[in-house]
């Protein structure tokens, strides 16, 4: 016995490669043409790229597999085959494997072949894409049936069907065929047929003889449902090649998406279909211009119909500017070990969004292009290959990259000229241009040294909109007789913003209105309102570029008729501020209970005291010092009412 190695690379974007049919105890008639059909399953896409199969046959239930139907074929999912005339049994298999690869599939089931003893016809259709007819709802659509003879077998043949569902019918020009000739079948699906796979049986039989072609067809469901686009969203300045994505159609097998300069889209400048039941993103090769105002819209689609569009969105696209930014840590140089991998990297402080990216003069001294892979990495982590083994046997890199060039990469390498990238820069697009960006350099072979002297990042931005504020807090701080004060904080995450902009709804979360415009860097702002109710506070932040999206709503219920201003109670706290300790001082003609009550700004319970009070004067100390600094609400209730006060901790 012998044995060899073999190193297997496994993918997980391609597969499982499956034979379809035959694929359950079937019988076959030998010297007659069949149909075998697999799923392709992305297997001839890179780097797979298996372009044919083999066809093989067992008469043993999959023992062996001596007799080749076809070699070579192409791997496109179907193909007819004939099996020699004298095969006789009941264990035969079918395995597809690919030529000069190492996966294969063997049919799951055995099925018989009967061998072919007197002249006879068989029936045969063309391949279908996919191994699957679509039948839409409410239509028809006609299939060509041949009547093959075998041996002379001359007469009609009658053609009938089986198998066919609800809502399914199928009609014959002519009904009865003369062998050697064709007829068409025509399935019809009902708007009634409930959606799915099925397999029908077309038949043929003259004299007592009968044989079959099966057809499998697939009666999809409809995507129905509006698209909902989310960015960019209304009024969002993006960058040249932004990011669009959506909410997923149901039972949408792609979209299509459009980008005009009208509202009505009679000037659309991208019409994209996104030919993917799972992708719900896209973002465009060429550019849009700069500094203009447009509209999209999104919708679902499937090989029947289309779903209605989304909502049209308005969005700009800011003015783009670009600046290089020279590498200064060269020259690099790249040694000699296997698999050696060196970096350069480039600084840059600008906040603004990344549009485009070009690599200027990419200059390496190197004995073989061919061993070497560059790519390049961006502040946020995300890496593009710009070049991988080309060129082979050819000496050193000087080349420019650009995604907008209008050749792909040319060996030799050493022309200056410019080129696409091997790949798309998209992922690197969008973020924030400050941080560093990183050029690596892999050798994947021992022997050969080299030295990276320059390179040159250029980077077409931009302006940014200010961060959206988060962790907006509100609280009610204090009332005064018909007005109560409703204290807000938020954090502030841009360093860019001129101001910000706060907005108020009354009882829900609906028709806010700006209340106040708060200077640039302010964290806090108090609120005067003098009506019972449930107030929702939202804030965004803002530039000369636009907006940013909102915060997160935040919410105070005030109750006037409850409350009477402190100083009418002879309700006082000092110092406030304070480092944590606060005199309480409660004087009025009022005795009994006093509970004192101290909350934090997410309204939680931090501090619940009970004093009795007995003359005209209470004085008590509140140590808060185990809290963190902060806002917090003192509550003072009386049998005559409640007080609220701010407290602020240092």
């Amino acid at each position: 016995m012998e044995y060899d190695s073999m190193n297997v690379a496994v993918i997980g974007t391609a597969g499982p490669f499956l034979v379809t049919t035959p694929n359950t105890a079937t019988t076959w008639q030998a010297g007659v043409p069949q149909q075998v059909t697999w799923d392709v399953a992305n297997t001839t896409q890179a780097p797979i790229s298996a372009a044919n199969v083999d066809i093989l046959l067992s008469t043993d239930g999959g023992l062996t597999f001596p007799t080749v139907l076809l070699a070579a074929t192409p791997n496109d999912g179907c193909e007819s085959v004939t099996v020699p005339a004298a095969t006789n049994t009941t264990l035969a298999r079918i395995k597809v494997q690919a030529t000069g690869n190492v996966f294969f599939d063997i049919s799951n089931q055995n099925f018989t072949i009967r061998p072919l003893t007197a002249p006879t016809f068989y029936l045969s259709t063309a391949c279908i894409a996919n191994n699957l007819l679509t039948v839409c709802p409410g239509t028809s659509v006609p299939v060509s049936v041949g009547i093959g003879q075998v041996q002379g077998f001359a007469g009609s043949v009658s053609l009938s069907t089986t198998g066919l569902p609800n809502g399914v019918s199928v009609s014959y020009a002519p009904t009865t065929a003369v062998a050697g000739g064709t007829a068409v079948a025509t399935i019809t699906a009902a708007t009634t047929t409930t959606p799915g796979t099925y397999t029908l049986t077309l038949t043929g039989t003259s004299n007592g003889v009968a044989q079959n072609q099966l057809v499998r067809i697939v009666v999809p469901l409809l995507a129905t449902q509006t698209a909902v686009a989310t960015t960019p969203a209304a009024n969002a300045l993006v960058t040249t090649r932004p990011v669009f994505t959506w909410q997923a159609v149901p039972n949408a097998t792609a979209y299509t998406l459009q980008v005009a300069t009208d509202a009505a889209f009679s000037n659309v400048v991208l019409n994209q279909t996104i030919a993917s039941d799972t992708t719900t993103t896209f973002t465009p090769t060429t550019p849009l211009a700069g500094g203009t105002t447009y509209y999209w819209r999104v919708r679902g689609t499937t090989a029947c119909n289309e779903a209605p569009y989304s909502a049209a969105i308005l969005f700009r696209t800011g003015a783009v500017t670009c600046q290089p930014y020279a590498a200064m840590q060269v020259p690099v140089t790249i040694p000699t070990t296997a698999n050696a991998k060196v970096s350069s990297t480039v600084e840059v402080s600008s906040t603004d969004i990344v549009a485009a990216i070009r690599i200027n003069n990419l200059a390496i001294t190197h004995p073989n292009a061919g061993e070497l892979t560059v790519t390049l990495t961006n502040p946020a982590g995300r890496s593009a290959v710009l070049l991988a083994n080309l060129c082979s046997g050819t000496a050193n890199l000087n080349l420019s990259l650009d995604e907008q060039a209008a050749t792909a990469l040319t060996c030799p390498l050493n022309t200056g000229a410019t080129y696409r990238p091997a790949s798309s820069l998209a992922a690197l697009l969008n973020t924030p241009a400050n941080g560093t960006w990183t050029l690596n350099i892999v050798d994947n072979t021992t022997g050969n040294s080299g030295t990276l002297t320059g390179w040159t990042l250029e980077l077409c931005t931009i302006p940014a909109p200010p961060a959206a504020p988060t962790s907006l807090l509100a609280y009610l701080s204090g009332t005064t007789g018909s007005t109560a004060t409703i204290d807000l904080q938020w954090q502030d995450n841009a360093n860019n913003e001129t101001s910000f902009e706060l907005e108020r709804s009354l009882t829900t979360n609906t028709n806010f209105q700006r209340v106040a415009t708060i200077a640039a860097n302010q964290t806090t702002y108090s609120d005067q309102v003098s009506a019972t109710g449930r107030y929702v506070y939202r804030i965004r932040a803002v530039n000369s570029i636009g907006n940013s999206a909102y915060s997160n709503e935040a919410v105070a219920s005030v109750t006037l008729a409850s409350t009477t201003a402190p100083a009418l109670k002879g309700l006082a706290v000092y110092p406030n501020p304070s480092s944590g300790q606060f005199q309480l001082e409660l004087n009025n003609a009022h005795t009994g209970a006093v509970q004192v009550q101290v909350f934090d700004a997410l309204g939680r319970s931090v501090l619940t005291r009970t004093f009795t009070k007995a003359g005209n004067t209470l004085q008590q100390t509140l140590d808060l010092r185990v809290l963190s600094a902060g806002i917090y609400q003192l509550r003072v209730t009386q049998p005559q009412g409640t007080s609220i006060l701010k407290l602020v901790k240092e």
